[in-house]
């Protein structure tokens, strides 16, 4: 899946500290009901993985697999529960 480019879509900036780890992938669970996206990330010479996605405006769900192991985001402001039980951290883009 591909998110299509706008104007109201913003670049977001996704980091996460995990030194240890083989491979990092971002999962963002789009708002509008689009499907999720994964998208895998690189890591730095510090350890810190990093990917940029551009995202519409928005709540948006999204988590890490670290090595396959759902991980939430530390330095989210927040963190939801999905119909499913499955926890995700969230992000607002363009407010």
């Amino acid at each position: 899946m591909r998110l299509q480019y706008r104007d109201d879509n913003k670049s977001v900036a996704f980091r996460l500290s995990a030194s240890d780890a083989q491979h990092v992938s971002l999962v963002i669970h789009p708002a509008k009901g689009d499907k999720t996206l994964t998208r895998g990330m690189r890591k730095g010479v510090d350890g810190v993985w990093h990917a940029k996605v551009e995202l519409p405006r928005g709540r948006h769900m999204y988590r890490f697999l670290v090595d396959n192991a759902p991980t939430l985001d530390p330095a989210s402001r927040g963190d939801i529960t999905d119909e499913h039980g499955a926890a995700w951290s969230t992000c607002e883009v363009g407010h």
